[in-house]
């Protein structure tokens, strides 16, 4: 049997429905969290819809039962935490704690659902973690509005200030990090037919947008445009398609750019301009991949790592023995290209001629040998 769970302050911000205790049996009625306001930072939370809607007061919390609500109790242990880290910076603490975490239970919720179950765990520790630390470091701080000023240390009080910075730029920092991170490793996991599918759509978006401005120039409509800019911006996406032998969404390419000139008096792009032999380049550059495919990886050694020709990732891979220092990291990421693989430990990008080229420029001066 289901525990009955009564309406509480606590528990207010999360609820759905509830419905009387006294009438279990009944239809649930939607809550609403601070559903009328009375003035700055004063509500009441009602229940029904619209005009229909009526206020519950406090005293009567416990007569109304939770049916449903829009997620779980992730940082209900910190409640009194979050309402003591604003006792001497705020004349009502506890409504701004409870602010607090409302608003951070929000943004656990919508982390957690853009992501696998397998991460989710790990991620709300290190979440509860930096929250916590970042209330902690709230409650040395203070604030003479509230406190007086007579024997206030300022000196002690901007320490305190800061320290919570650093704990706030913390949590920014590691909740960035660790949503590129997940997203990277739900990227990997994807089939390579969606993958391709979603690639084929954000760059029949990207066509669709560019032909749309090109038509209205063709028209007239756009005075203010460079036709030969768009064209020319067509050509670069699909053509960074065809480097990497994506033959199948060139060729999509190619023949949506077609339907629009079937469409239209003006060509969007004139079947002389080379955007039409992509097709062919994309050809030559999986035959030449498929050639590669069946070849052993290669190996190239240098001052404190080794290149690696990946013929059957299609990567070149540069492994070091230590971390790199920032300035070799910025020389790969930023003017080489070079992406870090953490599941590979490798920095790597798609074998390209111009990939070795920046292989040798990034790795200049470090007796890299044979390449």
């Amino acid at each position: 049997m289901n525990q009955t769970i009564l309406l509480t302050a606590q528990n207010a911000h999360r609820v759905k429905t509830v419905r009387p205790v006294d009438n279990p049996q009944s239809e649930p009625s939607q809550f609403n969290y601070r559903g009328q306001r009375l003035g700055f930072r004063n509500h009441l939370h009602t229940i029904g819809e619209g005009s229909a809607a009526t206020p519950v007061y406090k005293d009567g919390y416990s007569q109304w039962e939770v049916v449903e609500f829009h997620h779980p109790d992730y940082l209900g242990c910190y409640w009194q935490l979050a309402q003591d880290a604003y006792r001497n910076t705020s004349q009502d603490p506890d409504i701004v704690g409870e602010d607090s975490i409302t608003s951070y239970e929000k943004m656990l919720h919508d982390d957690l659902m853009s992501m696998p179950q397998g991460e989710r765990e790990l991620y709300i520790q290190n979440f509860k973690q930096y929250y916590s630390n970042m209330l902690s470091a709230s409650s040395r701080c203070a604030s003479t509005f509230v406190t007086g000023a007579g024997n206030f240390n300022h000196r002690r009080n901007e320490k305190a200030n800061v320290s919570y910075q650093k704990r706030s730029d913390e949590f920014s920092q590691w909740r960035e990090r660790a949503l590129k991170a997940i997203a990277k490793r739900m990227e990997v996991r994807k089939p390579e037919d969606q993958k391709k599918e979603e690639d084929w759509k954000r760059l029949r978006n990207d066509i669709g947008s560019s032909a749309a401005t090109i038509h209205a120039i063709n028209k007239g409509t756009n005075r203010c445009s460079s036709k030969a800019l768009f064209v020319s911006s067509i050509y670069n996406k699909v053509s960074t398609f065809a480097s990497h032998g994506e033959v199948e969404i060139v060729d999509k390419a190619l023949a949506y750019i077609r339907e629009w000139n079937m469409r239209e008096k003006k060509p969007i792009i004139t079947e002389r301009h080379k955007f039409f032999q992509l097709s062919e380049v994309a050809r030559k550059v999986k035959e030449q991949q498929e050639k590669l495919a069946g070849m052993e990886n290669k190996e190239y050694p240098f001052d404190g790592g080794k290149v690696v020709f990946n013929f059957e990732k299609k990567r070149i891979q540069i492994f070091f023995d230590e971390k790199p220092d920032r300035a070799m990291i910025n020389k790969l990421n930023r003017d080489c290209s070079f992406n870090w693989a953490p599941t590979c430990g490798a920095w790597q990008r798609i074998m390209t001629p111009n990939a070795k080229h920046a292989t040798k420029r990034a790795l200049e001066g470090l007796n890299l040998k044979n390449l």
